[in-house]
């Protein structure tokens, strides 16, 4: 279980790995029943003796642990570098401002502020209207529900229900998440991508559209727009 859970996050993570090439890993409703099949328990005439984890593995967490550590300090000087240069810019800038002169850099400070008044009030109106859109998307939904438990069917359940196609951020919608990456697939799983979409979340409940149905003004960078283009 704790594999195929590690499997999905993959997929989530990396959406242009080669891990979404298996099949496998978009039907969420075939996942969940194998994973009653898995075990590791001995198994007669397969695997008596639990292997472990190979010795390669615990090294590579170990090395990315090392690089993370790495990071963080680089980051962190990083930090204190930009720091050094706002302090000693702004005592400058404030010298000046002192003398009765204004530099560009106060000007600069002027000018952002006044925008960022502006941009609250406007993100606030906003977040306002996404709050009743997603009331009014909740609404339909249990409306949904309440008609179909009204009216049964005897059919199978749907992997498809309550799937979402479209992805909100930075302000504006769009068809896929972001730090979105195009799989380069061979023909069979090309084929599939294009009439089938794409799984993008751990329960399956995130799609991307078959590529088929995807168009430009909907892709949030000009590389997934030059990739779908040659595509």
């Amino acid at each position: 279980m704790e594999m195929t859970a590690t499997l999905a996050g993959m997929l989530v993570k990396f959406s242009g790995h080669d891990i979404v090439k298996l099949s496998l890993q978009h039907d969420h409703q075939l996942t969940a029943q194998l994973k009653t099949l898995m075990t590791t328990d001995p198994m007669e005439g397969i695997m008596t003796v639990a292997t472990g984890i190979p010795p390669h593995i615990e090294l590579a967490n170990q090395v990315m642990k090392v690089l993370e550590t790495t990071k963080d300090i680089t980051r962190k000087f990083e930090g204190q570098t930009s720091k050094l240069i706002d302090a000693v810019k702004h005592a400058i800038e404030q010298k000046a401002w002192d003398s009765g002169h204004v530099m560009g850099g106060k000007l600069v400070d002027m000018l952002n502020e006044f925008q960022s008044t502006h941009l609250k009030a406007v993100d606030k109106r906003l977040n306002g209207a996404r709050q009743e859109f997603a009331r009014a998307m909740d609404r339909n939904a249990s409306t949904v529900a309440v008609s179909a438990d009204d009216n049964p069917t005897p059919t199978s359940p749907s992997t498809n229900a309550g799937v979402s196609y479209t992805f909100m951020y930075q302000g504006k919608f769009h068809s896929v998440p972001s730090h979105f990456e195009f799989p380069k697939p061979k023909l069979r799983e090309a084929v599939r991508f294009w009439l089938c979409g794409q799984s993008v979340s751990d329960d399956g409940q995130k799609h991307v559209k078959p590529f088929k149905d995807l168009s430009n003004n909907m892709l949030p960078t000009k590389e997934l727009k030059d990739a779908f283009e040659l595509s």
